[in-house]
């Protein structure tokens, strides 16, 4: 069983209605004992048009702590496949956000992506919560 030592909240925001990706990177985030790991929680995926509708997935990827366990594949007419976290859809929230563990938060760029470009604007932000955990002794 693990206890909580700390709680973090990150937020990332792509404010640009042109494109559907945004480039962004961790803050450093440290461990105090090696035996400690973090949780990382999405919160929350949203979009500031007035009605986002369906705007498809929300993926992280060209993250490998996070994207060496996803795999995605899709056979629309890209038929394209890849390592990619699911974050989110816009309009459906869910009970439990998509987690994941880690021994370190890596402070190298990756990229947060929609699966579908909307006519209206693609903008969105992605909120998460990091846990850093440690085992109870």
């Amino acid at each position: 069983m693990c206890k909580v030592i700390r709680i973090f909240q990150q937020t990332f925001n792509q404010g640009d209605t042109q494109k559907k990706t945004g480039v962004f990177q961790f803050p450093r985030y440290m461990k105090t004992r090696q035996d400690q790991h973090f949780r990382l929680k999405v919160l929350g995926v949203s979009s500031n048009r007035p009605d986002p509708g369906f705007g498809g997935g929300i993926f992280i990827r060209d993250f490998p702590v996070l994207n060496m366990n996803c795999n995605y594949n899709s056979h629309d007419n890209n038929n394209e496949s890849g390592q990619r976290f699911y974050l989110g859809n816009f309009g459906q929230p869910f009970t439990e956000g998509p987690t994941m563990l880690t021994d370190d938060i890596p402070m190298s760029p990756f990229t947060i992506e929609q699966t579908v470009n909307q006519a209206e604007g693609n903008d969105f932000q992605v909120t998460f919560q990091i846990e850093l955990l440690q085992p109870e002794d």
